[in-house]
């Protein structure tokens, strides 16, 4: 009795110890769900009850060499399942598949499976049982006739699924018919899909057998994406070109091999077509960098003063209708007067020279999440913001630090137009935001005129350095000398009037 005991514990704590490893093995170096080796883990199980059943009654009773003969091919059929089932996890799944990348179809997988464990099977019977299983192959011609009539859809699924499985992987993006979506399943007689929706669609393999399909993932997951948008006749289509081809590659997710390329479709009634043609990793990102590029194309086309036309009609314009564009224009010019007097170093002005400066603004609007300006790039230009929000923020001991949120009637890069600095910040739209430019041979007349304006903005310039090193090392006071602007103004003032070549 001890002896028995003894040797069902050492089973049960060897098995125990075997089903950890298994387990570990399993979960943390394959990272396999816990569904993939649940049927394992029961085999297992009842492998090792079996073999201390058959321990306690070969010792202790005295059994049938019948029944002992059964308990041997119930614990061989319990072990093949277990090794064959390691093999599938270990080899198939582990080296070939995620070592080696070789991918096989999961029908053809079953398969494989399948066919290696009925061998064994058969094998067990005629050599444990010595039983011959293929005598049961003498069913009668009509019965297998019946049968194959029966499950010829099934067996004609079964296949098709076979053959499918070169072409057709779980991950794919494909378009079966007028249906679109991601394989997330295949088996014996069907393919499962999700589509954009998040719907899941069953098609048979059978059907999809017998249609065109288009896979998007294969041979590879790049995917070419076309972006149609049309202009003006006024607008020149080099210009229109190079404007889309910066979109393409300012847009994440595009790729820049193979290299975005623009080409003009034709002239249709009312524009000029082209077509964006840009290349991304995977089909899944289509509908967002799409989206994205649709809504970079308006602002830079707009920015750029590149239309967008309108099917073209005649309109007859009624008196009343001239006069109330009038009066909105002359609101408009009225309240952009108001916007540069806010502007401090602009003070100076008279309304003449306001008026005058209005007339040479250029209207440019941006985007939520747009960079205006990046730091270190060449710049002759300010920009007052009309309406919308920005952030300032330079990248500092590798962290992005922002110095400053600036809204409407503040301004920025007035260090590139006066002394033509490269920009010493990214200035980024924190919502859709609409600038008014000044340009540096727009802003020339001004200095002309007003002598005493250059040395105001100095002083400006001298100020708003000195705050934003402040952000950036901590270590200077809220206020400076008066000495120390005096002196640090005196030579912008220089560098200013060197700038525009005034004496």
């Amino acid at each position: 009795m001890i002896s028995t005991w003894m040797g069902i514990s050492i089973i049960l704590v060897f098995s125990g110890l075997m089903f950890f490893l298994f387990k570990v093995i399993l979960n943390n170096i394959l990272h396999t769900q816990k569904k993939s080796y649940k049927v394992l883990g029961v085999a297992f199980i009842l492998f090792v009850i079996h073999v201390c059943v058959w321990v306690y009654l070969r010792n202790n009773i005295k059994i049938h060499s019948n029944l002992e003969i059964y308990f041997i091919f119930t614990i061989s059929i319990l072990a093949t399942y277990v090794l064959i089932d390691l093999f599938n996890f270990l080899f198939i799944e582990y080296y070939l598949s995620k070592k080696k990348k070789v991918y096989i179809p999961p029908l053809v997988h079953r398969v494989i499976f399948i066919a290696i464990f009925f061998l064994a099977v058969v094998f067990l019977l005629r050599f444990i049982l010595n039983f011959n299983p293929f005598a049961l192959v003498t069913v009668s011609a009509v019965i297998t006739a019946v049968l194959g009539f029966a499950l010829q859809d099934t067996f004609g699924s079964f296949f098709a699924g076979l053959n499918l499985g070169r072409v057709l992987r779980i991950g794919d993006w494909v378009c079966i018919g007028d249906i679109e979506g991601m394989i997330i399943k295949t088996d014996w007689v069907r393919i499962q899909l999700r589509n954009w929706k998040g719907d899941c669609i069953v098609i048979p393999n059978s059907v999809v057998s017998k249609q065109i399909f288009v896979n998007y993932s294969m041979p590879e997951k790049k995917h070419a994406c076309y972006i149609e948008v049309g202009t003006s006749y006024q607008d020149p289509p080099n210009k229109v070109k190079n404007i889309l081809i910066d979109i393409a590659l300012g847009t994440k997710g595009v790729l820049k091999d193979p290299y975005p390329c623009v080409r003009l479709m034709g002239y249709g009634d009312f524009s000029i077509n082209y077509r964006l043609v840009v290349w991304i990793e995977d089909y899944s990102y289509r509908g967002e960098i799409k989206n994205e590029i649709y809504t970079k194309i308006w602002y830079q086309l707009k920015r750029n003063n590149v239309t967008i036309p309108f099917p073209i009609r005649t309109v007859l314009m009624s008196t009343e209708d001239k006069e109330e564009r009038k009066r909105e224009e002359e609101e408009r010019i009225n309240r952009l007067i108001e916007i540069l007097k806010k502007v401090d170093f602009l003070n100076a002005l008279s309304d003449q020279d306001l008026l005058k400066l209005v007339s040479y603004l250029k209207i440019r609007t941006y985007g939520k999440g747009e960079i205006v300006i990046k730091k270190g790039e060449k710049g002759e230009s300010l920009y007052v913001i009309e309406s919308g929000k920005v952030e300032v923020s330079v990248i500092h001991k590798g962290e992005r630090k922002v110095l400053a949120q600036l809204g409407e009637s503040d301004f920025f890069g007035e260090m590139s137009l006066l002394t033509g600095e490269r920009r010493s910040a990214d200035v980024t739209t924190l919502e859709d935001t609409i600038f008014l430019e000044i340009c540096k041979k727009d802003f020339a007349f001004i200095l002309s005129r007003e002598p005493k304006l250059a040395e105001e903005m100095s002083k400006i310039l001298v100020k708003r350095e000195m705050m934003t090193k402040e952000e950036l090392t901590k270590e200077m006071g809220k206020h400076k000398k008066e000495d120390e602007v005096e002196k640090a103004s005196n030579k912008f003032l220089r560098r200013i009037k060197r700038f525009f070549t005034i004496s």
